[in-house]
């Protein structure tokens, strides 16, 4: 259609985002095999000693942890199927986990370079490295993170607690 030439078209990749990309989905699929994921279930459920409460801030914590290294998408996909895991063999309801989890995925896929799609370009665009990437967000988000579980626990404080089958929701 003559908007741009082949050339100009070529220029508009950016290989070191596409290695990047590349890059992460290799680790995904390695930690995924090692079963590194299961492990930070069955963490969670060490770590609350089965309270409803202090499994709903560590199921928030480690989805937003996953999340910093992980595409969302992927993320909220292996949390949700270890949410609902947990959540049958302790008899809770996963409703309030999984939004309460999907929720702090996103806030955390925004705390790396390598957490989003938008994150890599921008990043890469303005030559930032990883650890760069995290020091200037790091202080805001963190403090997001505290806040957000905050509110979420308030919101959900009652169906956390809540049988199977007997949410509100």
């Amino acid at each position: 259609y003559g908007v741009f030439s082949y050339d100009d078209a070529l220029s508009f990749i950016d290989m070191r985002l596409i290695a990047l990309i590349v890059g992460t989905l290799i680790v995904v699929e390695v930690a995924e095999k090692s079963g590194l994921f299961r492990f930070g279930a069955l963490y969670a459920v060490k770590l609350s000693g089965g309270n409803p409460g202090r499994l709903f801030v560590s199921i928030c914590v480690i989805s937003a942890a996953v999340s910093m290294f992980l595409s969302d998408p992927t993320a909220i996909l292996l949390v949700a199927a270890a949410t609902v895991t947990v959540a049958k063999v302790l008899n809770y309801d996963p409703m309030p986990y999984i939004l309460s989890g999907a929720i702090m995925i996103n806030l955390g896929g925004t705390s790396t370079l390598i957490g989003s799609a938008s994150n890599m370009i921008i990043g890469v665009k303005a030559g930032l490295n990883f650890t760069d990437f995290i020091a200037y967000l790091a202080i805001c988000e963190f403090a997001l993170w505290g806040l957000t579980i905050f509110a979420l626990y308030m919101l959900f404080r009652g169906e956390a607690r809540a049988e199977k089958g007997s949410s509100k929701l």
